[in-house]
C-alpha cells in the first residue's frame, strides 16, 4: 500500500475484508518463520539470513499496513452516523427554517440535559 488515502477501502466492510487478508498474510509469514527457525534447530544450523530478512520485512509491511488501515477504519462514518445524515436530510425537507431551528434547539436541549445527569 502507497501512502495516500485513494488506496485505501471506501467502507468498513471492505476494511474489515481487507484486514482479514492482511492478518491471515501476517499469520502465514509468521508460520514460516517459526518453520525455517524449527528446520534451523533440526539441522544444527543457521536461517538463511538474507531469506530471514525479507520475511521480517514483509512482516513489518503487513503489520504497518494494518495499522494505517485501522486507523483510516475508524475515521469512516458508522452505519449509524450513516443513517443519522440520512434521517436528517430526510426530515430537513418537512421544516422550513424556523421549524428546523426550533427543531434543532430542542434536541441541543435534551442533549445538554442528558449531560447533566451522566
Amino acid at each position: 500500500m502507497q501512502d495516500h488515502a485513494a488506496d485505501l477501502p471506501l467502507t468498513r466492510d471492505q476494511c474489515r475484508a481487507l484486514l482479514a487478508t492482511l492478518t491471515g498474510e501476517v499469520a502465514a509469514i509468521k508460520i514460516r518463520i517459526a518453520a525455517a527457525d524449527l528446520e534451523r534447530q533440526r539441522r544444527r544450523g543457521q536461517v538463511d539470513p538474507v531469506q530471514f530478512q525479507q520475511w521480517r520485512a514483509a512482516l513489518s509491511d503487513r503489520q504497518r499496513q494494518i495499522e494505517r488501515l485501522t486507523r483510516h477504519m475508524s475515521a469512516l462514518p458508522s452505519p449509524r452516523d450513516a443513517l443519522k445524515d440520512q434521517l436528517i436530510e430526510v426530515l430537513r425537507a418537512d421544516y422550513d427554517d424556523d421549524g428546523w431551528r426550533a427543531a434543532l434547539d430542542k434536541a441541543h436541549l435534551r442533549l445538554s440535559q442528558r449531560r447533566e445527569v451522566a
